[in-house]
């Protein structure tokens, strides 16, 4: 009986040291009370001990009664809820300071904890949580209960503090794409692996592609074979520079894009590499039109070459077949493609054949196409050049040497815009401007007999002839400073002109082969210059000098005399100005300036 009084009264925490001592002065068994001494002193020892737990715990820790008031409480309590050390809180309902607890939320689980709030004494709000653990009273089926709280105030706070950044980060990063996106930059990262582990919008949005994270990028980025082998070598490098390179691929359209991409490598993972692409498709498409409108300009400051290109210009504004005359080597293709860059077609197909020394089989098949098994060797269905330039331009030089029987062929196509492939029955409809040209009298071989008329007339709806060089030498200045800027990355020095004497002898030759005749003229004689100008001595020997004994001079003092001079060798070659130049003993120049000195023409 005398033990479990002593249990019980421990077990409750209602013994004291004096009831304690007079409970074991009543036990007379020796061994009893010498049992129970030790248990005594044990508890002592506990109480001690979870005494000073209770006191150095840095979290309040209060025992609550069913009722809900206070029964014991430690230090860390007064000082959370803003009580003096020494204010007893015994007898204090613990909704005071936790105005949210309910003892349903008690749990045997003593890392079980409820998110709630605190009140303290100054009516600040608190925010905690807290644990709540029954313990069951002996003999009764009422419950202590064992209260645990933390602050997280400062938890709290700084979780908002993670939160804001991670908002503010998340905001810079949207803020970094948008503009990525602005400036028509792609940016993706790879990892170790190569795997794409990061994209913004504009890399998909560029590439017409739904890229997936996490997926090598050889297998997302469709690549043309030359572009890929290079950036994966750029890859592959321990060292990036600035220096960017280029990069083509094909959209699923079947269209090609062009990039300029710069690789750097990740300031906080050095193993990531950060791609950027710089679409320039819109640029080296422009450029390219540029490049082409350069090259296929037409050059020259003479009113003659004025002229023409006002031709040209007026011509381009309609659809009309063009037929284009003139000597060899005067430029005639170069008239085509301007009048093709400068109609509503520029931006479809232009398409060049040459209808001299080709059979009438061959230029057929060429021209209008073949069907499979049409002849022998033909393993397949063939679009002709009709077909290619469908919208565009097809450009038909040396119309002249067209067999007659294709001559017939043509002038149906013409008539009634539609062209039958070889082997084959059915007409399909063209919608191609046409552009011939000739060297040949086309009367002439009318004539002749070698040239329908019928073609001949419905060819020249509008014509344009172009002059030999020799009718326009001022252009010749302007035209070698073009050549030899085409040929600067040929020669391994710069070569910035021609003398006067090498310029005089130009002026002064015959060109029987005209414009192309002074490109090839000017690139050979820049191969043998040794200064920065063409001299006369680089020219070749056709374009020397001779030293025939002049007939006259330019300080002949007798005007009149000079005036019959000319005349007379006017007369003598009526249509070769050359061979009237070489009679006088002058360059051409200086025949034309005499020409208008005396009102002759």
């Amino acid at each position: 009986m005398h033990l479990g009084a002593y249990y019980y009264l421990n077990k409750n925490n209602l013994n004291s040291e004096f009831l304690a001592s007079t409970i074991l002065s009543a036990i007379k068994d020796t061994k009893q009370r010498i049992k129970l001494q030790s248990i005594q002193q044990q508890h002592q020892e506990i109480s001690a001990l979870n005494a000073m737990v209770l006191s150095n715990s840095l979290d309040p820790i209060m025992l609550v009664s069913d009722q809900g008031d206070i029964i014991n409480f430690n230090p860390a309590t007064n000082l959370l809820f803003g009580y003096q050390t020494n204010e007893n809180l015994k007898g204090l309902p613990i909704q005071q300071l936790l105005p949210e607890i309910s003892f349903d939320q008690a749990f045997p689980p003593l890392n079980h904890y409820t998110k709630s709030t605190g009140l303290s004494k100054q009516k600040r709000t608190l925010t905690i949580e807290f644990a709540l653990l029954p313990l069951p009273l002996a003999h009764t089926a009422s419950n202590n209960y064992a209260c645990i709280v933390h602050d997280i105030s400062a938890q709290e706070k700084l979780k908002e503090k993670e939160w804001i950044i991670q908002k503010n980060l998340e905001q810079q990063y949207q803020n970094l794409c948008n503009i990525f996106d602005l400036l028509n930059v792609s940016v993706f990262i790879l990892n170790t692996s190569g795997e794409i582990i990061f994209k913004n919008t504009n890399m998909e949005v560029l590439t017409n592609k739904n890229l997936q994270t996490h997926s090598h990028w050889s297998k997302q980025l469709n690549l043309k074979p030359d572009s890929k082998h290079n950036f994966e070598a750029q890859l592959h490098q321990t060292e990036h520079s600035n220096k960017q390179f280029e990069l083509e691929w094909n959209t699923p359209q079947g269209q090609s894009l062009f990039f300029n991409c710069e690789i750097k490598q990740s300031p906080q993972e050095p193993d990531q590499k950060i791609v950027f692409l710089y679409n320039i498709t819109e640029i080296k498409t422009l450029k390219n039109k540029l490049n082409t409108q350069s090259q296929y300009e037409i050059i020259g400051d003479s009113s003659y070459t004025q002229h023409l290109k006002q031709q040209i210009n007026s011509i381009a504004q309609g659809d009309w077949i063009t037929l284009i005359t003139g000597e060899s080597g005067v430029g005639k293709e170069l008239v085509a493609r301007q009048l093709h860059l400068n109609s509503a077609r520029k931006d479809k197909p232009f398409l060049g054949v040459n209808c001299a020394g080709l059979s009438a089989e061959l230029l057929s098949s060429q021209l209008f196409g073949h069907r499979k098994g049409a002849f022998t060797g033909a393993d397949r269905n063939h679009k002709g050049f009709f077909e290619a330039c469908q919208h565009g331009t097809l450009f038909l030089d040396e119309i002249g040497d067209m067999p007659l029987a294709l001559q017939a062929v043509l002038l149906r196509v013409i008539q009634e815009q539609e062209i039958i492939r070889v082997g084959d029955s059915v007409a399909k409809k063209i919608d191609t401007r046409l552009i011939f040209a000739t060297n040949h009298d086309l009367q002439q071989s009318v004539k002749d007999g070698q040239f329908r008329a019928d073609l001949f007339y419905r060819i020249q709806v509008a014509q344009i002839h172009i002059r030999p060089l020799r009718e326009h030498i001022d252009d010749i200045s302007t035209l070698t400073t073009k050549f030899l800027w085409d040929t600067k990355t040929q020669n391994q020095h710069q070569i910035t002109g021609v003398t006067n004497s090498a310029l005089h002898a130009l002026q002064n030759y015959h060109w029987p082969g005209n414009i192309r005749q002074l490109r090839n003229i000017i690139q050979r004689s820049s191969i043998h210059c040794t200064s920065n100008k063409i001299d006369l001595s680089d020219l070749p020997i056709e374009l020397q000098p001779s030293k025939p004994v002049p007939l006259v001079s330019e300080s002949f003092n007798s005007k009149e005399h000079q005036k019959q001079e000319l005349i007379a060798a006017l007369k003598k070659y009526p249509s070769n100005k050359q061979k009237t130049a070489t009679e006088l003993g002058i360059g051409r120049a200086t025949l034309y300036r005499w020409m208008d000195k005396f009102n002759i023409t």
